[in-house]
């Protein structure tokens, strides 16, 4: 009595250039986005009682004050609503937790909000 296995084989072909570049994965909505990790100078767990930061609101501005810097928000949301326009605008409520990414753009920084971020 003989018996015949058969297999299926799948191959995913990824770009080498994908495979090299050290990213920093997000999620924001239905939305997945990555930032090269030369831009991220640090992520930072917002809690409304932590000791290391406070989150204020300035002239319509978000700023958080993380380890004696100041650092000025950006949710991604509202980036994606000027492009998505089914993304509804968002209101930051300093009461709650955020999962903030801090870029570089030269020597300025700013933080991103954003919902997930993948380790």
């Amino acid at each position: 009595m003989s018996y015949s296995i058969q297999t299926t084989k799948f191959f995913k072909t990824v770009p080498k250039s994908v495979l090299i570049v050290n990213t920093l994965s997000v999620r924001q909505s239905d939305h997945i986005f990555m930032f090269h990790m030369d831009e991220v100078a640090e992520v930072i767990r917002y809690e409304e009682d932590s000791n290391h930061s406070k989150m204020y609101h300035i002239d319509g501005q978000q700023i958080l004050c993380h380890n004696d810097e100041s650092i000025q928000l950006v949710p991604l949301k509202r980036v994606l609503s000027k492009r998505y326009s089914q993304e509804p605008e968002v209101n930051v409520d300093q009461d709650c937790c955020y999962d903030i990414v801090v870029l570089r753009l030269g020597k300025t920084k700013f933080g991103m909000i954003v919902d997930e971020i993948y380790e």
